[in-house]
């Protein structure tokens, strides 16, 4: 037994009830580029902003490793006499998190 909750029997179940076909991406895509206007925004960056952009680019001119400065350490550690100094240690701790 079938139920026609629908009210639509199985031979209007394929046929066209007057609406649009809907639009595939590309369609939808072309749409919406030919109704878009140029844009005219702008953005001004501030000082500080220009600064830290200076300070990237500067810090991408430098190398990622100091390499003498890791071959200093690798004999320091190499002849046993590398130590910490642990104040130090907690000063320089202390001022990175309130740098952060």
């Amino acid at each position: 037994m079938v139920n026609n909750i629908s009210g639509i029997t199985p031979t209007q179940n394929n046929t066209s009830r007057g609406r649009e076909k809907p639009q595939g991406a590309a369609e939808q895509a072309v749409s919406v580029s030919q109704s878009a206007k140029p844009s005219s925004d702008k953005v001004d960056l501030s000082n500080e902003a220009k600064k830290l952009q200076d300070i990237e680019a500067g810090l991408k001119r430098l190398p990622e490793v100091d390499r003498e400065r890791v071959s200093h350490i690798k004999d320091t550690l190499r002849d046993g006499n590398y130590s910490v100094d642990p104040q130090r240690l907690a000063a320089k701790i202390a001022q990175f998190e309130l740098d952060i």
